[in-house]
């Protein structure tokens, strides 16, 4: 006897599973394994807590470092096929890989973005008195060298993950704002293995230095959020970043 077809819905669901019910959940733990994974050579070896025999130089940081910088893009990818298929693969790839958004969110990503943050610094006590045009030019020569390596090896890759999936996700539960607030948070924590190690460029001498970078990143957060809005374009996020 042929089942109904409604019962032959209820017994075949297409996506099963506990991704598919909390695919921002399943999202977060996935880019934070992946990552700390990735980045382990690095935290647990000699340039952070010392349980493996690696060494802590430059050259182990350049090689670990981008493996756990794909955690995010790679955990998104996996929520993105169990949830929504190849299909949904295909169009989310097409998002990240879109260059049709409009010419002023790429003066925006490319130089806008970076000249709020050149701002702010310039505002810090001393900034402005011990500045100097020392190598400005060498320095805005290989600028296109470093954002291309910023985007195909650095932390621009992260944005697929973190703009690209869950931002998105998170604004049809709350607020734009809030949940670039939540996903800086988030992205905050995705770093802890880091402080960790010696060689991060990152100050974190104290409680106050880790509260104060806290706050940056959820700043940068919600400049991110806004380019991905506004622009519609993963990609203007990661130019950005």
């Amino acid at each position: 006897m042929s089942s109904h077809p409604a019962d032959i819905t209820q017994q075949s669901p297409k996506t099963p599973g506990s991704i598919t019910r909390y695919p921002i959940l399943s999202f977060s733990i996935l880019a934070f394994a992946l990552s700390w994974i990735g980045w382990s050579p690095w935290w647990l070896g000699q340039d952070g807590i010392g349980l493996l025999p690696i060494p802590g130089s430059i050259q182990v940081v350049a090689l670990v470092n981008p493996l756990g910088i794909l955690g995010p893009a790679i955990a998104a990818l996996i929520v993105v096929r169990v949830t929504e298929g190849k299909a949904g693969v295909r169009r989310f790839w097409t998002n990240v890989t879109n260059l049709r958004f409009r010419l002023r969110w790429w003066g925006i990503a490319l130089i806008g973005v970076p000249a709020l943050l050149l701002a702010g610094v310039i505002f810090l006590p001393g900034t402005l008195g011990s500045f100097t045009t020392e190598g400005l030019g060498a320095g805005l020569l290989i600028y296109p060298v470093q954002l291309l390596g910023i985007v195909f090896l650095g932390g621009g890759l992260e944005e697929i993950g973190w703009r690209g999936f869950a931002q998105p996700k998170l604004q049809k539960k709350c607020p734009p704002l809030l949940a670039a607030m939540l996903i800086g948070v988030l992205w905050a924590g995705w770093h802890a293995p880091l402080f960790l190690t010696q060689i991060w460029d990152t100050p974190r001498g104290s409680i106050a230095q880790v509260l104060l970078y806290t706050v940056v990143v959820i700043g940068l957060s919600v400049i991110m959020a806004w380019v991905r809005n506004g622009s519609d374009s993963i990609l203007a996020a990661i130019l950005a970043h």
